[in-house]
């Protein structure tokens, strides 16, 4: 099944477009994925759009895989609480799926799982 990316783009009168950004905000709430948002605003910034959606779409994939496993708890309140003993088997979990998806598919993994794990950086900046 397919599942659109969830994306935004802030907009509002005044604003210049080139502060007009995508950013990934939660399928159900509508509210930003903070870490996400860090992320971009940090070491996203100087990415062209297309490069930035690429690696906006791989962290979008964490997050949702994160939500899949652990409904109760999101993504973002783990990376702000350091909580690495509930981080680890998620991101371990999600790079393995990343991996068989891409064996699956015959592509490369590695660069979704690099875009993807520095969002869960940006919470130790």
């Amino acid at each position: 099944m397919y599942v659109p990316m969830s994306v935004a783009r802030t907009r509002a009168n005044g604003v210049p477009s080139a502060l007009s950004t995508p950013m990934l905000v939660d399928p159900v709430t509508s509210l930003p994925r903070y870490w996400a948002n860090v992320w971009t605003l940090l070491d996203g910034a100087h990415l062209k759009e297309n490069s930035l959606r690429a690696r906006l779409s791989a962290i979008d994939a964490l997050y949702r895989h994160a939500d899949l496993q652990n409904p109760r708890q999101n993504l973002d309140a783990l990376i702000t609480r350091g909580a690495v003993e509930e981080i680890t088997p998620l991101a371990t979990g999600f790079f393995m799926a990343e991996r068989n998806r891409a064996a699956a598919d015959g592509r490369d993994a590695n660069a979704r799982w690099k875009a993807a794990s520095t969002v869960m950086m940006a919470g130790e900046a």
